[in-house]
């Protein structure tokens, strides 16, 4: 018999999707997850998978808005910080040099060198286990043509592996 969650984490390769919200003062932070994908056409929803325990799903908590940008090979070097510090201790926008703009149409800003930018007022939240699924309507999108999605093809010798698409 397989181990459920160590066969869970072998599912891949994933995008990795930068996730990002601000606190009540507008100031951004984020984390790095697999888990978020597209549930509804119509209208667009995307929903995405975070610990209950993470800065990030209490400031989407609070901010009731969040962005979903899919990275690409630019971002690569911000994944450990945005993947594993929490945005409480830190200014992770500070740490890796990261690029914002404004976005369109919620306070939020999105990454400027992601392949695809989301912007997502929050629609539902669900408790789902030792996560909570927060599904945002998508309510302005944006596309940087000439960037790679980044996939995650998980881990070897201890080691992530990255590709691109």
């Amino acid at each position: 018999m397989v181990e459920i969650r160590k066969t869970l984490s072998k599912l891949k390769p994933k995008i990795v999707h930068f996730i990002l919200s601000i606190d009540k003062e507008g100031k951004p932070s984020g984390m790095v997850a697999d888990w978020a994908t597209t549930v509804s056409y119509n209208p667009p929803l995307i929903a995405v998978a975070l610990k209950k325990k993470g800065f990030t799903h209490k400031l989407i908590q609070q901010s009731k808005e969040f962005v979903v940008s899919i990275a690409t090979k630019d971002l690569e070097h911000a994944i450990s910080s945005f993947g594993y510090v929490s945005g409480e201790k830190i200014d992770k926008f500070k740490k890796t040099d990261l690029k914002t703009l404004p976005a369109k149409k919620i306070k939020t800003p999105i990454l400027k060198e992601a392949k695809y930018n989301f912007e997502c007022k929050l629609n539902k939240e669900i408790d789902v286990g030792d996560h909570f699924l927060y599904v945002g309507e998508v309510v302005q999108a944006h596309e940087n043509s000439k960037k790679e999605i980044l996939l995650n093809f998980g881990r070897k010798n201890n080691i992530r592996i990255f590709g691109t698409r």
